[in-house]
This record gives C-alpha cells, structure tokens and sequence, in this order.
C-alpha cells in the first residue's frame, strides 16, 4: 500500500479562525498526532530502504504563533522524539525545506524577523526530533528576491544569518534557484566562503534556472561545501515531459531521466516528483534496478 492510499498524515492543521478561537491547545493535539503518523511513515520508509526523508513544515500546526514560547509540550517532546530516535536508529536523515516567504536577505524587517521564528521553530522541531546539530539535519531554504541590489540582498543575508540561533545556524542550507535572475551555484558560494552554509546543488533548478559554470563544474561547487554527505536535489521539467503548457519549473509527475552525479560521488538524493513515494519507487526500478 503506498502512503497516498492510506489516512497517514503529517501536516493537519486548523484554520486561523478556530486557532484564535480555542489556542495553542489545538495545534498541540494535532502536532501530536501529526508526530505520531510521522513515525508510521518512517516505518514504512525502513521497510522500503528509503533513508532521505523530508519532513512536512506544517507538521506543528501554526508554530511561529506559539511554539517558541510554549513551556507545556509534554507529549508532542515524546512523540517527536520517539520518531527521530527511530530515524536515528536506522541510519535515516531527516530534513526540512520551509516555505518561500523565508528571505533573511529582505530589506524588509518584519520580513526578517518572521524568517528568524519560522526557522527558528524549524529548528526547535528537529531538537525534539533529537537530530544532529550539523547539515545532517538540514533546514533548505532559498536565498529568496534580489530587490534590484542581488550584492545587497546577499551581504543582508550573512549579516542576519548572525541573529539565527548556533542551532539553526548549523542546519542552515541554501539552494541554487530555478529563475535565471536570482542565486546560482557561484552566487551562494560566496555566502559559504562568508559563514559556512552549504549549498543544496538542485539539478532541476540548474537546468532551467540560474547557472555560474557547467552543470559538473557547479555540481562539484555545491559539493565541496559539505563537511558530511551532501544532500542533492533531482525532479524533471513538467512542461518538457508532461504538460506544453507549464512553467519550465514546474515539477514532472514522474521521472523520465535520473539525476547525473559526477564521478558516483555520494550523495543523499531528495526526489521531487509529484507522485512522491509513487514516483520514487517507479525511479528506483526504471533507474537501478530496485523491485518492490
């Protein structure tokens, strides 16, 4: 049976008007059964050999309301942690990709500060989770808008990476982006050379996107700034395979072609096709051979 088909979840949520009508309370009964569902999944994953798993954002119902000045977390610690001992146990990596609104390199300062709780809460839930406090336990996010001074947006980036917990600062990771305009490999190196964020290399992203050298000279970039196993990202264009129509972004449903890793360098490969564990077992079998 595959995760789709089934009731498992790890993202319920309310709707701002019931959070504001019954408080945190809520949030935390459903981030508890949210963590419990989580280590259903991790289990499904050990039985199928899949050891790179991102976990959902939305996995602490309204966080950046509540959760970090929250002193009563009792049972949503222990389910947390029960799922991260478990991950731990069986050599799996677990991660995060919060959402686009991040931008530390904003010239907007609300913005800024609603990008610090947001990754700080990220990183407070992989504390629960009892994962690494390195990359091992990344939390990806993009480097976000160039507002017209791209030097500008970086240098405010690796100033404000500064206000970021030494937690969140160790699990920091940024991408390479999909829009011509915005960060490549070399423009985040930069940022690596200045505070030591590794660079999540997406291949997609490079194909479509913002490109500094050859897809190996930029591959080998992004990889040198890892002091454990990079994590690499692999999803195909919906509108060369799929769908005339799209954004040359947008993510295919399926692959239709494996993810090239210079020289077999290991790498950790996060999928990002639409059909999710679908996709990911179709890949295995059509790419190497893996039966399920």
């Amino acid at each position: 049976m595959h995760l789709a088909d089934t009731k498992i979840t790890t993202n319920r949520s309310i709707q701002l008007k019931t959070f504001k009508a019954h408080g945190y309370q809520k949030c935390l009964e459903l981030a508890v059964q949210n963590a419990e569902d989580l280590y259903r999944v991790l289990e499904w994953n050990l039985e199928k050999d899949i050891l790179v798993y991102r976990v959902s954002s939305d996995i602490i119902p309204w966080a950046t309301e509540w959760l970090l000045g929250c002193k009563h977390l009792g049972e949503l610690e222990t389910s947390l942690a029960r799922a991260g001992k478990f991950a731990a146990q069986h050599g799996m990596r677990l991660s995060f990709h919060p959402g686009p609104f991040n931008c530390l390199g904003s010239p907007n300062g609300d913005v800024v500060k609603k990008t610090i709780v947001d990754l700080e809460c990220h990183s407070l839930t992989m504390d629960m989770l009892e994962q690494p406090v390195n990359r091992l336990a990344k939390i990806n996010i993009h480097i976000g808008g160039s507002y017209g001074d791209k030097p500008g947006a970086l240098e405010r980036v690796v100033n404000n990476f500064e206000l970021l917990s030494r937690h969140t600062r160790a699990r920091l990771t940024f991408e390479n982006d999909d829009t011509p305009s915005l960060y490549s490999v070399q423009d985040l190196y930069g940022v690596y050379e200045r505070i030591g964020t590794s660079i999540v290399f997406d291949g997609h992203h490079w194909e479509v996107g913002s490109r500094s050298g050859s897809y190996s000279e930029d591959f080998l970039k992004a990889y040198r700034t890892w002091d454990v196993v990079p994590t690499v990202h692999w999803s195909n264009s919906r509108r060369e395979y799929e769908e005339p129509g799209a954004q040359p972004s947008a993510h295919s449903d399926w692959y239709y072609k494996p993810m090239l890793v210079p020289d077999g360098m290991p790498v950790d490969i996060m999928l990002e096709a639409k059909q999710k564990d679908k996709a990911l077992l179709k890949y295995r079998g059509d790419y190497y051979g893996i039966q399920d």
